[in-house]
């Protein structure tokens, strides 16, 4: 690990020299500070990227899921590190002879938000939905159909308008931007 170095204020006064070891402070202080060394000051979840919605897609499931129960059920989920808006585009309908619902849902300090509700049709039918997200919010698609008949969801897909998308605990991601 790096280790981060304190810069003094007379390193940095008027008048004060430009020398190699302040050069390498500046280097390498930054990078102690995203190591997490003793004494550095840490990274807040505030400097991440803000989400916008967009086309570029960062998280995908494009798995059929399928629920035979009458009540909405959880097919795919996301937690969210970063506050912005993010869009859900999906593919939902149900087979011949089921009804059922296609939704988003948001949940937030532990209480649910329907943020869409769509019935199914026997056809995919495209959705995209704009949501509002903050950190710790958790994002889910859930479907619903009949006893007999299965209502679906597939092509489940997270996108931004090109910003990063950082993962919680379980979070499948692409197309992030990275130094290796």
């Amino acid at each position: 690990m790096t280790a981060y170095i304190v810069i003094t204020d007379l390193e940095t006064d008027p008048e004060a020299p430009l020398t190699s070891e302040l050069a390498k402070k500046w280097r390498d202080n930054p990078i102690a500070m995203f190591e997490g060394a003793t004494g550095a000051t840490r990274l807040s979840i505030g400097a991440l990227q803000r989400l916008n919605p967009g086309v570029a897609i960062r998280s995908r499931d494009d798995a059929v899921k399928s629920s035979v129960s009458p009540s909405l059920n959880d097919m795919t989920s996301f937690s969210f590190m970063q506050a912005g808006t993010i869009r859900v585009a999906f593919e939902h309908r149900s087979t011949p002879g089921a009804t059922g619902v296609a939704a988003i849902v948001r949940r937030r300090n532990g209480t649910e938000t329907t943020l869409a509700s769509f019935t199914n049709t026997t056809t995919f039918v495209a959705r995209t939905v704009d949501c509002s997200v903050e950190p710790g919010d958790i994002i889910i698609g859930r479907v619903s159909g009949s006893a007999s008949n299965s209502g679906q969801i597939q092509n489940y897909r997270l996108q931004t308008n090109g910003e990063d998308l950082w993962p919680g605990v379980e979070a499948r991601l692409e197309g992030n931007t990275y130094n290796s």
